[in-house]
């Protein structure tokens, strides 16, 4: 998986300038049958290691990241469903920014 935000609540709570820059932050959120089945569809692993492994690690980073905002140790998360087509996701997220500062 990828860990947009660092790789520990540890990193988060101490600041990272990349992190620290970024004016917009989103989440994806998908159900567990979700990452399960996208997943399997393209690196299969066995099914013990999904359900001991990745998804509790999943877990534990999404308490980690919004732990980490509601404390403002980083900065707010727009939450977007991941279950919806991609091209809503993309109008979702661009409805959220500000307009680019002119130069």
């Amino acid at each position: 998986g990828f860990r947009a935000f660092h790789e520990s609540g540890q990193h988060l709570r101490d600041g990272d300038l990349l992190v620290q820059r970024m004016q917009l932050r989103f989440w994806l959120q998908i159900s567990r049958d979700t990452c399960y089945n996208r997943r399997m569809a393209t690196t299969r692993v066995p099914e013990s290691v999904f359900d001991r492994a990745l998804w509790p690690c999943h877990e534990e980073y999404e308490t980690d990241v919004f732990s980490a905002v509601s404390t403002r140790d980083l900065g707010p998360i727009v939450n977007i469903s991941g279950e919806i087509p991609p091209q809503e996701n993309s109008q979702q997220g661009c409805s959220q920014r500000e307009p680019f500062p002119t130069l």
